[in-house]
């Protein structure tokens, strides 16, 4: 546009440059060559000149008046185009927002789902890890607990009868703790239950599942915060054995 306009004009200048000539000659033809000396000649066509010269100067503050109107709609669009931007950028960040806490219930509610399923499956494995573990404990060499009268060769009988007749064997393990912590007890100290519990680790092949499925049934209880589905007794298993983060 601006290219046009400058075209135009100097078309228009040559017309009106010709036109002060062709004025000259005929005024030079029909008059007397005294008629307009050099100077008169001179003023005649610096005064129309001066014309042309007003009206480019016109014509550059009309092309630099639209320039700065062009500029200055430039600029609005371009405001509007990055409002625009600025929100669909922020609906798609709401969006993807709003797809990850979506993804994120999704998958809780599968890992939740998968903890009911994993749930009777590891309690199984550790109530029959457990009952091996008393098994283990009742066939230990007899000069490793003292002889026949040994108070820990009674102990670990009554719990395997115990296991045997409630068929609970996780409960009948913790009597092994609860005798040894009962008040006033004059056979069994208090750290009387990491003595067993080393005796298990040495003794036992069933204590290392049984340690590993109690741990994995802690840390996926915690990690969907389920740790009240976990039976009391599993529970106190879990602190018996510092257990980290075992739900209190």
């Amino acid at each position: 546009m601006k290219n046009e306009y400058i075209r135009i004009g100097v078309l228009v200048s040559l017309l009106y440059v010709g036109t002060l000539f062709l004025i000259a000659i005929i005024v030079a033809t029909q008059q007397d060559q005294t008629w307009m000396d050099l100077n008169e000649w001179g003023d005649y066509f610096a005064g129309s000149l001066q014309i042309l010269a007003l009206g480019w100067f016109v014509a550059t503050l009309v092309l630099q008046a639209k320039e700065l109107s062009a500029q200055r709609e430039e600029l609005r669009l371009t405001r509007s185009e990055m409002k625009e931007a600025r929100e669909v950028w922020s609906a798609q960040q709401a969006e993807q927002k709003r797809l990850a806490i979506a993804t994120e219930e999704a998958n809780k509610l599968a890992a939740k789902g998968q903890f009911f399923v994993q749930l009777p499956l590891l309690i199984n494995s550790i109530e029959t890890s457990v009952g091996g573990m008393i098994g283990d404990l009742r066939i230990v060499p007899e000069e490793e607990l003292g002889g026949q009268k040994n108070p820990w060769r009674k102990l670990f009988s009554n719990v395997h009868r115990m296991s045997i007749e409630n068929e609970n064997p996780i409960t009948s393990f913790l009597l092994i703790k609860e005798k040894i912590d009962a008040p006033g007890n004059p056979v069994f100290v208090e750290d009387d239950m990491n003595w067993v519990i080393e005796l298990l680790v040495n003794k036992s092949p069933d204590f290392q599942i049984f340690r590993s499925a109690l741990k994995h049934l802690i840390d996926e209880a915690n990690a969907i915060r389920m740790g009240h589905l976990i039976p009391t007794e599993i529970l106190e298993c879990a602190n018996m054995l510092n257990i980290a983060n075992a739900p209190e």
